[in-house]
């Protein structure tokens, strides 16, 4: 009878597991399925539409594809070959449970001293980006409270120049402002 009671309780614990707790869709390889250095086509085809092409001011010629519904951005240099993708989706999450409009003080318990300030995006002592590895943290402010958020506004995968990513996380298009 024990054993009974106890496979019982183990199986339900395994379907719990199973339809509870989603992966990771934020690694350090990867957001939403979707690994760096792709063509456009492959990540039209692996988001679908709605989608907008932007051409960016800066950095000059690079181009971001932005998935209006899915609420992802993929940044792209000359070379066509994605450096950058963008979510301010709440449904992506990291292993630690941390993605758009955690606390930032959230972010700083989860990660502890791996968790590293944006030197590029520290201004006046107020840091508007957080980096793990290779994904950043944004906690970009708005009006009428300018300075940076106490939520996450943006996580992105990047490969490059931490400066040119960071600025290109922290755009206000790209960025879930209203979190409560």
């Amino acid at each position: 009878m024990r054993r009974f009671a106890l496979s019982v309780g183990l199986a339900f614990v395994a379907v719990s597991v199973a339809f509870g707790a989603s992966a990771a869709r934020i690694t350090q390889t990867s957001v939403a399925g979707a690994r760096l250095g792709l063509p456009p086509s492959a990540y039209k085809r692996l988001f679908g539409k709605p989608v907008r092409k932007d051409a960016l001011r800066y950095p000059t010629n690079y181009t971001r594809l932005v998935f209006t519904k899915r609420k992802l951005a993929v940044i792209f240099p000359p070379n066509g070959k994605a450096i950058e993708i963008t979510t301010w989706n709440k449904a992506d999450k990291t292993g630690k449970r941390i993605g758009t409009c955690s606390t930032i003080k959230q972010l700083k318990a989860a990660y502890g001293a791996k968790l590293k300030r944006s030197e590029p995006n520290t201004v006046n002592g107020k840091t508007y980006a957080y980096t793990v590895g290779k994904l950043i943290f944004g906690a970009t402010g708005h009006d009428p409270k300018p300075g940076p958020s106490k939520h996450v506004t943006a996580i992105a995968l990047h490969s490059g120049p931490l400066n040119v990513a960071a600025f290109l996380a922290l755009d206000f298009e790209t960025s879930a402002l209203r979190c409560s």
